[in-house]
């Protein structure tokens, strides 16, 4: 069996979690790992990930979302570019 494993990478909590839960899976199935969004430095040891810039939420100050800051930050083109480039069968 073959997983594909799809990381929002905004932030660091979802790659803990993943640090965690990924060495269950690769236990029973082959697992490969797409992480989307480019606000986090974290990474995954030991596991081979495709990296998308995908969309990241930008956060001001106070932690609180900046709306014009994260739509400011939206590449489209690149965005789509990305959807497009993704095979599933191929990651």
């Amino acid at each position: 069996m073959k997983i594909l494993y799809g990381i929002q990478g905004t932030g660091h909590g979802h790659i803990s979690r993943a640090r965690e839960i990924i060495p269950y899976l690769s236990k029973h199935a082959s697992v490969d790992v797409l992480i989307s969004g480019y606000n986090c430095k974290m990474s995954l040891d030991n596991t081979k990930v495709t990296h998308k810039r995908g969309i990241s939420l930008t956060y001001d100050d106070g932690g609180s979302v900046s709306y014009l800051k994260t739509a400011l930050n939206i590449k489209p083109v690149t965005f789509l570019r990305d959807i497009n480039s993704v095979n599933p069968e191929q990651v």
